[in-house]
């Protein structure tokens, strides 16, 4: 890394200030060169190849202190180093920016750029007596996740990372599907905030519809949860039922359901609960809001370990052919 010294160098102090700040990237790579510096907020090293060679098959805990002593008595050392050469060569105290260790990783999967989940056994000094699994950027961690599907997603990344195993894998789902299709409906919905119903449903008239014996149509841009509103709004309208009607900034929740229904919709939204009169109109559709919400995350851990598809009915074939 080559820096330009000028001879025109200040550095003023500004105190503690509130400010808005800038999070740049480059599309695909987070490092980048900004007027000639190299931009990074953080790296890592990766000791896999380096074990290989040696012959080390280390635990956890003996990883975790191999990787402490690679840092202390090598890296650490040459990374201080080379700050303080930059810092004194602008005569600026070195003490202003430091690059330290932050965690050690066991394992690592990536599934796509700044999604991926990680085994951490230790984390800025603390060890942890169990790996702790930490999670960026997958629907795991969201809050638009049903709340069946985070704690059975957690489990099954528990799994991947203790077994790598595709066959205890499948056992699971199979389990978790069955216990999918026998929870709550609530619980198995997902929770979502409407911001736009009025800027796509804002035009029907919904007891002129009810009048004239029409169901209302979506809007082909409309969002899904919000489509699922208007069917909700136009159900309480047309059957006076005690429900909350869907508002913008309102809590719903929605599921998937068959078709053979009076709206002829696969969606339905809804606020509060699933009620009787609802459970009368709608059939849940079990498979397709089981695939979207789980086995869809799922599979994103299969693509990156190579397992193929996610079939939870396999035949003698199916069960042949991965022998």
């Amino acid at each position: 890394m080559i820096l330009e010294k000028t001879s025109d160098f200040t550095i003023e102090c500004l105190g503690e200030q509130t400010i808005d700040v800038f999070d740049i990237e480059v599309e695909d790579n987070h490092n980048f060169f900004g007027n000639n510096i190299l931009v990074h907020n953080s790296n890592y090293l990766c000791f896999d190849e380096m074990m290989k060679n040696a012959g080390l098959k280390l635990s956890n805990s003996e990883f975790q202190v191999f990787a402490d002593q690679l840092m202390d008595r090598y890296f650490q050392p040459y990374i201080d180093a080379e700050l303080s050469k930059f810092f004194n060569s602008y005569n600026v105290d070195q003490h202003i920016l430091e690059f330290k260790q932050e965690k050690t990783i066991t394992q690592m999967y990536i599934f796509a750029k700044k999604k991926y989940a990680t085994e951490v056994v230790a984390n800025e000094g603390t060890v942890y007596d169990e790996p702790k699994i930490a999670i960026t950027g997958v629907e795991i961690v969201r809050t638009s996740t049903p709340t069946f599907c985070i704690g059975r997603l957690k489990e099954a990344l528990n799994l991947i990372f203790k077994t790598q195993n595709k066959k205890e894998m499948i056992t699971f789902l199979q389990t978790v599907k069955t216990e999918f299709q026998q929870a709550p409906v609530d619980n198995i919905a997902y929770p979502r905030t409407v911001n736009d119903y009025m800027k796509y449903c804002g035009k029907y008239n919904l007891q002129e519809l009810i009048k004239n014996g029409q169901n209302p149509v979506a809007p082909k841009a409309c969002p899904i949860h919000v489509r699922g509103s208007l069917f909700f709004n136009y159900l309480i309208e047309k059957y006076d039922w005690k429900s909350q009607p869907v508002t913008d900034s309102g809590k719903v929740k929605f599921v998937y359901v068959k078709e053979n229904n009076i709206l002829k919709t696969n969606i339905i939204a809804y606020t509060d609960e699933w009620t009787p009169e609802l459970a009368n109109l709608f059939d849940i559709d079990y498979e397709t809001q089981f695939y979207k919400s789980f086995i869809r995350v799922i599979e994103r851990f299969f693509d990156v370990l190579k397992w193929g598809a996610v079939k939870l009915e396999q035949n003698e074939l199916d069960e042949f052919m991965e022998f």
